[in-house]
């Protein structure tokens, strides 16, 4: 995790929270934790295998170039305002797990992160409202880098309504999937820019046609879908970097995605530290 931002030695729980979240590198692609093997959740939402497609049957009459169809992909990418994503720090889909799903200009929007090392943490945002939830091994890690908070936090998987002075000036934007999307988007860029200077084949991707592309230098791999829109269905980066993710599954690009309030959610304004190690769950 981006562990760059220095550790505050207050005891309070809003500064308890905006540490744990910036300790647990809940940012999309920074590299955290110990690898964890795992199926992901494809677009469908079924349990797919990173990496599971086939070659497509039959191939369309007049198969498109890979730059035109990368193209109007980039295209799709930069209007995309909403969208769902899963993805692992590795191409071979092992490691912590990050998920974003929401707005990408802020909220609604939820993210998790999960490693073994940094355990589970869960933010929502809400309106102007920040909520938190962490499991024991999150709060244990949060713990560990600084001993001076130990015994300080909060419940357990119990939602913690964040204060806001707890952010103060901070960038919240990392705490979106934005940059993400708009690096793919972006035709300056040394990577994605290029990706249409690679090869073009027809497959299936959980059982729907899709179009594989991957990069002149075989690093990178993208599918998308057949229609017009070419939009993103899931990418492979063999050469990812502490930014990126190494294989990430595309979904609801452009919904208005539900994103609810906690219930019961905890006001970490008023609450005291509780060190018990185990809390009620709230949804």
């Amino acid at each position: 995790p981006d562990r760059t931002t220095a550790l505050p030695t207050s005891r309070t729980l809003s500064t308890i929270a905006v540490t744990a979240v910036v300790l647990s590198g809940c940012t999309m692609g920074h590299d955290a934790g110990q690898r964890a093997a795992g199926p992901v959740k494809g677009p469908s939402g079924s349990s797919t295998a990173p990496g599971t497609a086939s070659m497509s049957a039959s191939a369309p009459a007049e198969q498109p170039s890979a730059k035109d169809v990368w193209s109007r992909t980039q295209q799709s990418v930069c209007g995309y305002t909403s969208l769902s994503l899963t993805g692992t720090d590795s191409a071979d889909g092992s490691g912590p797990r990050a998920t974003f799903l929401g707005e990408l200009d802020g909220e609604p929007s939820e993210m998790s992160y999960e490693g073994d090392e940094v355990g589970h943490v869960t933010m929502r945002r809400i309106s102007h409202d920040v909520y938190l939830k962490g499991d024991r091994t999150y709060w244990d890690s949060v713990d560990k880098d600084d001993p001076s908070l130990q015994g300080s936090s909060p419940p357990a998987n119990r939602w913690i309504k964040v204060p806001d002075s707890a952010f103060g000036q901070k960038d919240l934007s990392d705490l979106s999937a934005k940059s993400y999307i708009e690096a793919m988007g972006d035709t300056t860029d040394a990577k994605w820019g290029h990706l249409g200077d690679g090869t073009l084949t027809p497959e299936t991707l959980d059982g729907k046609p899709a179009y594989k592309i991957v990069s002149a230098d075989g690093d990178t791999r993208a599918w998308v879908t057949t229609d017009d829109t070419h939009d993103l269905l899931k990418v492979v980066d063999e050469a990812a970097g502490t930014d990126d993710l190494g294989t990430t599954m595309f979904s609801r690009w452009n919904e208005k995605i539900a994103v609810p309030r906690p219930v019961g959610a905890l006001d970490g304004g008023e609450m005291a530290p509780d060190p018990s190690p185990s809390g009620e769950a709230t949804t």
